[in-house]
């Protein structure tokens, strides 16, 4: 599996390509990249949490930032699918064997 992951928000940036032999895996690829950006003390939380409750913590802040109403997911996959549905994340096809 391999997602174009693009979004911003005030601190930070991120604009890449993510692979991943699962959801969880890419949430993970994620979430490793997000604390890159926070610095070591939130970075270091971030790290802390698995794949799952990182994306849920992020659907939370996504909604509170925004005004949003989308469900905190059960699933990393769940996660996944509402970043493609949003246009966060856009499916790249995998390279070839």
């Amino acid at each position: 599996m391999k997602l174009h992951v693009h979004f911003q928000t005030k601190d930070f940036k991120v604009d890449e390509v993510i692979k991943g032999d699962s959801a969880e895996a890419v949430v993970a690829g994620m979430q490793k990249r997000v604390a890159q950006e926070l610095g070591f003390l939130a970075g270091t939380v971030v790290r802390s949490m698995s794949p799952l409750a990182f994306a849920q913590e992020a659907t939370r802040r996504y909604n509170s930032a925004l005004g949003d109403n989308a469900p905190v997911p059960q699933s990393c996959e769940q996660f996944l699918k509402y970043g493609l549905e949003k246009n966060f994340a856009t499916e790249l096809p995998d390279d070839p064997a």
